[in-house]
């Protein structure tokens, strides 16, 4: 079956097409490649949550929705950080900020849209509100759909102050809602245009340091959610949603939209989403990568300078200088990341927290950061001059592809974390098998796998 949408349907609304890819994905219909990709994300998603459980945007996120709604009966679903049942709304809110909370989830593009949709995937199984067969189809959907559009416009949005992951994450959420509950086609399509009218998010507290940056992915996925219930339950939504003289394009990118430009299914997203070896930044992957491997072949002592060209693809807090005073601060600024690995060879949670050391720091004077429009994002390049006058370059021209890792690599890399957060490597275990193994129990191993992190926490 081929699910893609051409651009000779000039006619048809650009929420219709997506639409009518949505309710033709099935497991029949999707490649293998693409299958497994969605079930990698699944155990890297909820495998980095393991170590999110004790962050503090996690214990906000649960106070919040059990002040306000309390807990809930069989209907409702798990709040992962407390093991609480509460309501599939507040789950879906709470999980996501969780994951989210390490800053160590998948990117597509700028957005991370893997803690939405595995949110509102889990609340919806569990309550019984979706199947365990359509978990594969559903989860697709959402990347897809969202990712589609933040590949067009995501520069663009995020130029005008607007973060990818809110943004875009509402319509995952609500592309992933749809396909799960089997809505019909207008209804599917009802639902994106809903996402689209309700969807936001600023970059604002990027800058700053704040964390409203944290909670926008619970928003995003709540509102998608929503989008999709009003939709089946009826809603009359815009049939130009995207397109249209007063919809999102226009309103968000600032542009026209160009007939043709967002075909769903085409390309599969979801093959270009990555995951990150430290919980920094996207953008400073590789710029903390350069740091590791500066450590392993020059002493500090002997770094007089270090000139750290990244791609003009910049996002706010990537150049920002000390002093810190959050790890909201830290993960973001590109000196602060590579002095880091510099020092120590590597960047962890612990030290993007400890702002005031003064190894990192005096590292940091040393480093001018140069975005550059001859390097590609991901791409970073080090000139490192040494007291005694060497030059050294290393380089880390990186792709997207590179950090687009398998299930045994990301086994080893949750491993690994596990072991450092001493929690059960055997949670890992059971995440492993929700993802691979069978549908029916997903939800179940799920909940149990935390429960595990739960109790060695």
């Amino acid at each position: 079956m081929n699910l893609a949408f051409s651009p000779t349907q000039l006619d048809t609304p650009v929420s219709s097409q997506a639409a009518q890819f949505v309710a033709g994905l099935d497991d029949a219909s999707l490649p293998n490649e693409v299958a497994q990709k969605a079930r990698t994300c699944i155990l890297y998603g909820f495998g980095i949550g393991l170590l999110c459980l004790k962050q503090e945007t996690a214990r906000v996120a649960e106070q919040s929705v059990l002040a306000i709604d309390g807990k809930a009966g069989a209907r409702g679903s798990t709040s992962l950080a407390g093991g609480h049942r509460v309501s599939v709304s507040a789950a879906v809110f709470a999980n996501a900020i969780m994951l989210h909370s390490r800053c160590q989830e998948d990117t597509s593009g700028t957005a991370h849209l893997g803690v939405i949709v595995l949110s509102v995937a889990l609340a919806l199984i569990e309550a019984e509100l979706a199947r365990p067969e359509d978990l594969i189809p559903g989860i697709v959907a959402g990347y897809e759909v969202a990712g589609t559009m933040e590949a067009a416009m995501g520069r663009e949005t995020m130029s005008f102050g607007l973060r990818a992951s809110p943004l875009y994450g509402a319509i995952a959420a609500a592309a992933t809602t749809a396909r799960m509950l089997r809505l019909p086609v207008d209804r599917i399509d009802a639902a994106l245009a809903n996402a689209a009218g309700f969807t936001g998010g600023t970059l604002q507290s990027v800058p700053e340091g704040t964390d409203e940056w944290r909670y926008q992915v619970g928003t995003a996925a709540r509102t998608g959610l929503l989008a999709a219930m009003l939709a089946q339950a009826g809603s009359v939504s815009a049939q130009q949603s995207i397109e249209g003289p007063q919809a999102f394009m226009l309103a968000y990118a600032r542009r026209a939209h160009e007939p043709g430009e967002l075909s769903f299914g085409g390309k599969w997203r979801l093959l270009d989403v990555t995951f990150k070896p430290y919980p920094v930044c996207a953008h400073n992957q590789t710029v903390t990568l350069i740091g590791a491997r500066i450590n392993k072949r020059v002493p500090s002592a002997q770094i007089a300078r270090i000139r750290l060209r990244i791609s003009s693809y910049v996002v706010p807090g990537l150049l920002a200088p000390p002093p810190f005073s959050r790890v909201s601060e830290t993960l973001m600024s590109s000196a602060f990341c590579c002095a880091c690995a510099c020092v120590y060879g590597t960047v962890t949670l612990a030290q993007l927290g400890n702002f005031d050391d003064a190894a990192t720091l005096t590292m940091m004077q040393r480093i001018s950061v140069e975005p550059t429009d001859e390097l590609i994002y991901p791409e970073s390049v080090a000139e490192i001059q040494t007291t005694s006058g060497e030059l050294i370059e290393i380089s880390e021209k990186r792709r997207f592809a590179d950090f687009s890792f398998g299930r045994v690599e990301v086994i080893a890399q949750l491993h690994r974390l596990v072991a450092e957060e001493k929690i059960p490597k055997s949670a890992v275990t059971l995440l492993d098998e929700a993802a691979f193994g069978p549908s029916p129990g997903w939800s179940a191993a799920i909940v149990q796998a935390f429960a595990l992190a739960r109790a060695a926490n």
